[in-house]
């Protein structure tokens, strides 16, 4: 067995050392540059007058546990020949339960806004990646209705999110009223495989997909040479840039903070953004860049060059497996520098709008056929190149070293330090829908919610845009940005005119849209 100075968890259970995407997790960590994910779901009974109970969801989350093997595994640092530390995964074998849940009471007069409070305060909330006796991840649940599943990133991605509720609800409906039984107060970890997807997407596809990589990248630094920072969109962003030490676990001053600003379409406005998306031939995920891009480039950062944006893309169809629902991390980003001018066109000021208008009054301008053209545009173009694009970026940590502390230094060098940091990412999970198994049961969805933290700004995008509805409940739009990387009414800026725009768009003004920061 292997030796170390570094904590140890009680399990015996130590598999190969991990690819190199963990080490980029861990690292952001230690750094507190990047805080957790987080997970929303409401649950409902239909019986109204029944509420979920203590036992019922430890009970419920005891078999989630029992099936995911990432929500039991924890990352050791060991000593490699070379006198360097390298990162192993280690299973413990079980859990205690109150490291696991929280149970709170929570102020719901605005249930909108007591949800994107949350999310900003659960996020506050880090994991301690040293401390190996117990798990990554937490559920809090909030009024016996709503379960936010937070966890690192260095354990499972966004779309695990989704499965862990699926799971939990169809638990929640297959556990039977026991009021004898009382709830465990341990819960016994997957013993299963973790899925290797990292090797699998350096072995199926050719080093053409990096070399192509390697030479947008070059033009990248190019880009920048000549027009960074002035006229780029996001160039007034603040970088705060620290000398990396990851002996230890940052203190919570040297943590980014994130702050959210919430962006909610009512369910009849976004039946009727979603049936113009499919009438001009397009998606929400292009609608929503294209407001994006429009709002960016010709209302709030009119004098840029350049825009760059990136997409989220979920690699579990691009790989053997696994193809169910395993939480793990298979998602990466595809990101694109473009010519501001085409979305400028497209959202020209107003001469109103340029001295200050009430975005509210529709005083924004919107070429509207060429914006539909636009959305077409970008979804034809993600479906050319969305998966080509991603992957290339995927594998350039294939040029990373496996070390930890040689990742370290490579990554906050300034050889790194590109246009990428001026980037807004748009990550969709798309609807929290039910296994049909559970349609027609006791339990049910009623609302959702999720954020993804931002990078700290010197090293990863500055912007985070997450996406994500139920049945039936609002589609909720979550920006997400590091406090004090922009002036303070920067963001909340971009939502009010992307807001205004949409309304502008399909022709209700904004009614079906409320914002919150």
């Amino acid at each position: 067995m292997v030796s170390s100075s570094w904590p140890r968890p009680d399990s015996r259970s130590y598999l190969p050392i991990l690819a190199r995407i963990d080490n980029f997790f861990y690292m952001l960590t230690l750094t507190g540059s990047q805080a957790p994910i987080i997970v929303a779901a409401s649950y409902t009974s239909n019986d109204s007058l029944k509420k979920l109970s203590r036992d019922r969801v430890i009970r419920a989350i005891e078999r989630v546990v029992a099936k995911q093997p990432a929500l039991g595994q924890v990352f050791v640092r060991q000593p490699s020949k070379r006198g360097k530390d390298q990162l192993w995964i280690a299973r413990l074998p079980s859990l205690n339960a109150e490291d696991c849940i929280s149970f709170i009471d929570h102020d719901e007069k605005d249930p909108a806004e007591a949800s994107r409070w949350m999310l900003e305060n659960i996020m506050g909330q880090w994991f301690d990646l040293l401390d190996t006796s117990k798990p990554y991840w937490r559920a809090t649940v909030v009024n016996m209705k709503t379960i936010y599943f937070a966890f690192n990133h260095i354990v499972c991605d966004g779309r695990s999110g989704i499965y862990f509720h699926r799971d939990l609800l169809t638990a929640l409906n297959d556990i039977e009223d026991q009021k004898a039984v009382s709830a465990p107060q341990h819960f016994v970890t997957c013993t299963d495989a973790f899925p290797d997807h990292f090797e699998e997407m350096i072995a199926k596809h050719t080093t053409s997909y990096l070399f192509w990589f390697v030479i947008k990248y070059l033009l990248q630094i190019i880009v920048e040479f000549f027009l960074w920072p002035k006229y780029i969109a996001f160039g007034d962003m603040k970088k705060y840039p620290i000398k990396p030490d990851i002996k230890r676990m940052a203190p919570p001053e040297e943590r980014i903070k994130n702050k959210i600003v919430s962006l909610r379409i009512k369910p009849k406005t976004m039946q009727k953004i979603l049936t113009e998306c499919r009438t001009k031939s397009t998606t929400f995920t292009a609608f929503l860049d294209t407001v994006l891009n429009t709002s960016i480039c010709a209302d709030i950062y009119p004098g840029a060059l350049i825009v760059r944006t990136g997409i989220v893309v979920d690699f579990r169809s691009f790989c053997k497996w696994p193809y169910e629902e395993v939480m793990c991390n298979m998602a990466g980003s595809w990101t694109k520098l473009r010519w501001t001018r085409p979305f400028f066109a497209i959202g020209r000021p107003t001469p109103a709008a340029e001295v200050g208008s009430n975005l509210e009054d529709g005083e924004i301008n919107t070429d509207i056929p060429a914006f539909w053209a636009m959305a077409k545009h970008r979804k034809d173009h993600m479906n050319k190149y969305l998966k080509w694009g991603a992957i290339q970026e995927f594998l350039a940590l294939a040029v990373t070293p496996s070390y930890i502390d040689d990742f370290t230094y490579q990554i906050w060098g300034k050889s790194l330090s590109t246009t990428r940091n001026y980037t807004s990412q748009i990550s969709n999970l798309v609807s929290l829908m039910p296994r049909e198994a559970d349609k027609a049961r006791e339990w049910r969805f009623t609302d959702t919610d999720w954020a993804s933290s931002t990078h700290r700004t010197c090293i990863g995008p500055s912007l985070n845009i997450t996406v994500t509805s139920a049945p039936d409940a609002d589609c909720v739009i979550n920006f997400i940005y590091i406090e004090g990387s922009y002036d303070p009414e920067a963001i909340p800026r971009i939502v009010q005119v992307a807001k205004a725009r949409i309304g502008q768009i399909i022709g209700d003004r904004g009614e079906g849209l409320t914002m919150r920061a």
